[in-house]
């Protein structure tokens, strides 16, 4: 069966919901509810440019495969692509207090794909924790479930567009041999994954009496403890909570 990748199927997802009118195509109205839908916030002049420059057949709407390379330059992370990079020439990032070395386009690794044993030791020297393989396939098993869930068989569209089905293909992950290939795609899909995320999931739940009056709760925030001036022009520090 065929194996597609998680932004290919996330793509397809948001395809279904804008193609309302099952045409096979995207004309310009589309795209910005579309995008809108998605909490992608951006000028109409700029969708509009980008529409254009994508829609590289000239036919005035944008075929699957001309969505998809829109979708990928809009959701472009030129922060992940640097760790990635980093992660696949096992290079040094430098002192790990001072901001990555992020360039304008380091796509270059983007193809590449690394093993369970890579991954680990990224993860060991990076985030301190020393993973299992079954820990790391259970990290990925999690986030491409979610995935499954827009279920491939129904994605008739990958199967007539080869073009996006191999790029898809080769963005999979590869568990013959029982070994499994991790790609950017799987990467980034994981790195923007709740799983990940510092918020504890178990805090969305009320948990306590939230039937007093608002005067017998106690708020406390720290919105502006960083800032040691001004709103608009100071420097931001850590100090007031180490040194408060």
């Amino acid at each position: 069966s065929a194996s597609y990748s998680q932004d290919v199927l996330y793509f397809k997802s948001l395809w279904d919901r804008a193609d309302v009118d099952h045409s096979g195509s995207l004309d310009m109205n589309e795209v910005v509810k579309l995008l809108s839908s998605a909490n992608i916030s951006l000028p109409f002049a700029t969708v509009k440019k980008l529409y254009k420059q994508f829609d590289t057949d000239r036919s005035g709407v944008l075929d699957f495969q001309e969505f998809i390379d829109l979708m990928n330059l809009i959701r472009k992370r030129t922060d992940l692509e640097c760790v990635w990079s980093i992660i696949v020439q096992d290079a040094d990032c430098g002192d790990v207090s001072q901001p990555l070395p992020i360039a304008s386009d380091q796509s270059e690794y983007n193809s590449a794909v690394i093993t369970v044993e890579r991954f680990q030791k990224y993860w060991l020297k990076f985030q301190g924790e020393n993973i299992s393989e079954l820990q790391v396939r259970e990290m990925f098993s999690t986030t491409r479930e979610k995935v499954d869930e827009t279920n491939p068989k129904k994605h008739s569209i990958l199967s007539r567009n080869s073009k996006a089905h191999n790029a898809a293909s080769k963005d999979s992950s590869s568990d013959s041999a029982n070994e499994l290939s991790i790609s950017y795609g799987m990467f980034r899909t994981l790195m923007d994954s709740p799983q990940l995320a510092l918020f504890d999931p178990a805090k969305t739940k009320v948990y306590q009496d939230m039937n007093q009056s608002l005067s017998h709760y106690y708020m406390a925030s720290s919105h502006n403890t960083y800032l040691e001036g001004d709103q608009l022009t100071s420097n931001s520090s850590v100090n007031r909570y180490i040194s408060d």
